[in-house]
């Protein structure tokens, strides 16, 4: 599922935090605190990571000035995609430029993981491309771009929102992502 918010603006009621990493607001549960992401930011949230803060995500492929890598629209991620609920609308009106732009992937112990592109591969796809352009971003990054809740206590404290797999579910799917990725671009040829 992506969130993303419209306006960089801060909503009424809407506090921005002072190290610029986070807001709070009011919801009928309560105060509530996000941290990792400012509002405007492009969100994924996703069963095996949680939520992932992608704009973070493209400020990390920017400074490592990471060139995107080409791959084959092969039937296994054709069928992936067709797992993920698209808006079919959103894909018609996507410009060519938009579905000819990289989506991002991550490395997971258990092989690739599109965090950042679904409708751009759906798109590719019913235009019959046979590649696409992705980044490929270790395993470990998504433990630095994580976007945490927090709910206030009645006693004025706060304690974490657990939403979607813990802190050690994260790590363990991303555990030996390094060396998967490794194995998987020399068995591509990409590195040797």
């Amino acid at each position: 599922m992506m969130i993303q918010h419209s306006s960089t603006k801060v909503p009424p009621g809407y506090l921005q935090h002072e190290d610029g990493n986070g807001y709070s607001y009011t919801s009928p549960n309560g105060r509530m605190a996000v941290r990792g992401s400012v509002v405007g930011e492009h969100l994924f949230q996703s069963s095996k990571f949680g939520t992932l803060n992608i704009s973070a995500v493209m400020r990390e492929l920017k400074l490592m000035k990471a060139k995107p890598l080409r791959a084959k629209l092969d039937p296994a991620v054709m069928d992936h995609i067709r797992l993920v609920e698209i808006d079919e609308n959103r894909v018609s009106q996507m410009t060519r430029k938009r579905r000819d732009e990289p989506v991002i992937s991550v490395m997971a112990s258990d092989g690739v993981n599109i965090i950042d592109g679904h409708h751009r591969l759906y798109r590719r796809i019913s235009d019959e491309l046979g590649f696409f352009n992705m980044y490929m971003v270790p395993g470990q990054l998504v433990l630095h771009v994580q976007v945490q809740t927090y709910q206030q206590t009645l006693q004025g404290g706060w304690v974490r929102v657990q939403a979607g797999p813990t802190d050690y579910e994260i790590q363990a799917a991303v555990g030996d992502s390094l060396k998967v990725m490794i194995a998987m671009m020399k068995a591509n040829g990409v590195v040797s």
